[in-house]
């Protein structure tokens, strides 16, 4: 159902690959330890991807030899390795579609979940008409069943690649996902034998964007013939976490009463329909009930929202709103717990992680998660490849 293809562009060498390559630009802050180291080091994609003169800093990059030229076009197999976990995906270009809408069969290609800011889509839009070149990939899932090839892929001897594999452990500062990961790249020409699998896999399936909606928005509204992707079967979401602060003069501990809180032993991340609450006067528990033949009603970020907001106070139209809501993986429960005992935020919600299939059931239903409702980790080095952009206006 969507067509992939090998990357012609730019692609990372090995001499200085582990400080080129950035975390993606949107979990980079200003003003952050992240922020300041990778404005430090000149040879990082981060002057390309968030600096004042990306296209000097491209040209920067291509003149010291830190990105060059892919003489054919390649899949790059892309290995991530921490602590006892591991992924293994795929860069690739993908054929760009207009999203699915469930009363057209045969637009099931690309599928969302997610809404985009027109703010953020200009940004990107600017910034691949300035480079000429895709810089950030799009984050997709499949069914495809691509994980077997690329495991094969990853067992191969060395020498049987033309690129030979590139091998590396990323350090960043500030608190990042990727910080600490290894990184293993295998360069599959997409003639191969390899290559011409991987294409046929990818046919039989559609592919749902998992993180980067705003990426591939700008690909489209840039009228790009594809788009930089990473494509993988298998992804963790984490639990998207809530830091919140009630309206003045709510009184928490009668709210958690009204919802038949218990006191529990420790801010944990809690079963699917329950939340967990850690104040400064205690931690809570409390579980509600779900429509579960509704596949935005079931989400445990919908029913803490339909059960919690208002009794604090707040509506939907406060979310964004950090005087009242800030947001942080289940990975950083400690930082959460800090925050409430520092009154940075007077509450701390911990939710149940959405699962790969609850997605999947809303993308395909033609919906839009709600906001802050999933957080893929680890997430996805950018500087690996660039894509040359080729838009359907071009011959």
């Amino acid at each position: 159902m969507v067509k992939i293809s090998g990357i012609s562009g730019l692609m990372a060498t090995g001499k200085s690959i582990s400080k080129l390559t950035a975390p993606p630009y949107d979990v980079i802050k200003e003003g952050t330890q992240l922020w300041g180291s990778l404005k430090k080091t000149p040879e990082s994609l981060f002057h390309v991807t968030l600096g004042e003169k990306p296209l000097e800093a491209l040209s920067f990059l291509l003149k010291n030899n830190y990105l060059v030229k892919i003489k054919k076009p390649v899949f790059v197999v892309y290995e991530q390795r921490w602590g006892g976990g591991r992924r293994i995906g795929l860069f690739a270009a993908v054929q760009v579609h207009d999203y699915y809408k469930p009363e057209l069969d045969e637009s099931k290609r690309i599928i969302r979940h997610e809404k985009t800011f027109p703010e953020k889509v200009a940004g990107r839009v600017a910034l691949a008409k300035k480079l000429g070149y895709t810089a950030e990939p799009v984050f997709l899932l499949t069914k495809a069943g691509i994980s077997a090839v690329l495991d094969e892929i990853s067992l191969s001897n060395p020498k049987d690649f033309s690129i030979p594999p590139i091998e590396f452990k990323s350090s960043f500062a500030g608190e990042t996902d990727l910080n600490g990961i290894s990184t293993k790249l295998f360069f599959v020409e997409d003639n191969s034998a390899f290559g011409k699998k991987l294409i046929e896999l990818a046919l039989k399936h559609p592919m749902y964007i998992a993180d980067g909606h705003h990426r591939y928005e700008a690909a489209l509204q840039n009228q790009q013939k594809t788009c930089l992707a990473y494509v993988v079967e298998r992804a963790d979401i984490l639990a998207y976490d809530r830091l919140i602060t009630p309206r003045h003069g709510v009184n928490i501990k009668n709210v958690l009463k009204s919802l038949k809180a218990n006191i529990v032993p420790c801010f944990e991340t809690p079963l699917r329909h329950s939340f967990c609450i850690y104040t400064k006067a205690g931690i809570y528990q409390y579980s509600a009930n779900a429509d579960e033949s509704n596949p935005i009603e079931r989400l445990d970020c919908r029913i803490l929202e339909r059960t919690l907001y208002e009794k604090l106070g707040l509506s939907h139209d406060d979310i964004m709103n950090l005087d009242h809501f800030y947001y942080l993986p289940e990975n950083q429960m400690e930082t959460m717990k800090r925050m409430v005992d520092m009154s940075e935020y007077q509450m701390a919600a911990a939710l149940h992680p959405v699962s790969i299939s609850e997605l999947m059931a809303v993308a395909d239903a033609g919906l839009i998660m709600p906001e802050k409702s999933t957080f893929f980790s680890p997430k996805i080095l950018s500087g690996i490849v660039l894509l040359k952009q080729q838009n359907s206006t071009d011959d």
